[in-house]
């Protein structure tokens, strides 16, 4: 087959492996000029994931046979319209990417599967919000918008235009969503569903950058060997697979659990994306790009979670405005078993802003492996102060 293949970072070179493997040729199509998954694909498009029109051109003139988004969140849209465009087949028909991929039609949704989640409205305007019945905090956020970006915590009513412009402005769509803040515990939970059936893979715990930064994730923590924990979001993810129409996709959502209850606040039939492809192996010894490929090309999807005892950290590394000269200690830590695993996100030579608003503004990233977390404790602290990244100055640069 051919494949056309939407995005082309980390994840997406180790699909394309697999791709390769089995026989099928890879083109690949992503905004950027030389992204690290180009050199591994036999055709590239410096295109846009979110542009349907120029997507449509080369998947007709590429006579592909499958478009496929895989640890992306926006290029879902894409990858459905496209297929339907072409009678191509694909595993999620349009109506479901619009309720995945929108946030405005995704909280309509829940409320209409009577699903908990946070209490909003959308707007499309700053004048639209009624600024005197808003109770503080708030989250707003564009509809639809890649990572975190536009996403922001508000605790002062004179900081709420600004956020909103900035959101609708981020915003495709030219819409925001403004929802309740909701205090508790954030979980991240990564399963896939095969004939229907929802099968958790993983829980993390996500770690924020600072108690009000509401949106910026400093890293995460396994929580899979939790059972009560594990029973209530299969359940919930369950309801949602059900009332969504799934029947084989890999599958993330986001939750807030409160008082034993469980809010959700986004979801989507994707896999996560960075690393955390390999945290899900590590953790439950199911490869979820090979039996995401295999959906994909029509081949038996096989998952059979056989859960760690251990549990995993993971942190991200952002940076001070500088251009980075090295980046250095992650291959010595692999080597002595401190870090499971590392990701670099930006090489020498790149500019960083010093903007530190989303996960595109992620220089690197590690995950580490202990029995407790004590010593998730220990090997997180032994990592952060053997890696450097230096600026052409010789000065540090990293933010954690």
């Amino acid at each position: 087959m051919k494949i056309l293949l939407l995005g082309a970072g980390d994840p997406q070179v180790q699909f394309i492996h697999y791709l390769h493997k089995y026989g099928h040729e890879v083109c690949l199509l992503t905004y950027d000029k030389d992204p690290i998954a180009k050199k591994y694909a036999d055709k590239f498009f410096q295109i846009s994931t979110l542009d349907v029109e120029k997507v449509v051109e080369v998947a007709e003139t590429e006579h592909v046979d499958r478009v496929i988004a895989v640890c992306t969140d926006q290029a879902l849209y894409t990858m459905c319209a496209v297929s339907e465009r072409l009678g191509l087949p694909c595993y999620m028909n349009l109506e479901q990417a619009e309720i995945c991929t929108k946030k405005d039609s995704m909280k309509c949704f829940l409320d209409k599967a009577g699903i908990r989640n946070a209490k909003y409205v959308t707007v499309s305007d700053i004048n639209d919000l009624n600024k005197d019945m808003i109770e503080l905090p708030i989250v707003v956020k564009p509809v639809d918008c890649n990572s975190s970006k536009g996403v922001k915590k508000v605790l002062d009513k004179g900081d709420i235009d600004l956020c909103l412009k900035n959101a609708i402005n981020y915003s495709r769509t030219g819409k925001a969503i403004v929802e309740e803040y909701i205090k508790g515990r954030e979980l991240t939970i990564d399963g896939f569903v095969n004939n229907g059936k929802f099968t958790l893979l993983l829980i993390s715990e996500v770690k924020k950058m600072s108690a009000d930064s509401g949106c910026l994730i400093a890293g995460c923590e396994t929580l899979h060997s939790n059972d009560e924990i594990r029973e209530r979001v299969t359940i919930m993810c369950q309801k949602i697979v059900d009332s969504l129409g799934l029947v084989k996709a890999p599958f993330i959502a986001q939750m807030i659990e409160r008082n034993d209850e469980l809010y959700v606040l986004e979801f989507s039939a994707r896999t996560g994306g960075g690393e955390k492809y390999r945290v899900i192996e590590d953790a439950s010894n199911v490869d979820v790009l090979f039996q995401t490929m295999n959906l994909v090309v029509g081949n038996e999807v096989i998952v059979e979670p056989h859960y760690s005892k251990d549990i995993f950290g993971t942190q991200f590394l952002y940076g001070k405005k500088g251009i980075i000269e090295s980046i250095s200690g992650f291959e010595e830590l692999k080597e002595r078993e401190t870090v499971s695993s590392y990701y670099i996100y930006k090489e020498a030579g790149a500019e960083i802003k010093g903007e530190i608003k989303s996960s595109g503004d992620r220089i690197a990233g590690f995950t580490v492996r202990g029995n407790n977390r004590a010593e998730i404790d220990k090997k997180m602290k032994k990592a952060i102060e053997s890696i450097n990244v230096v600026d052409v100055y010789g000065k540090s640069m990293i933010v954690i």
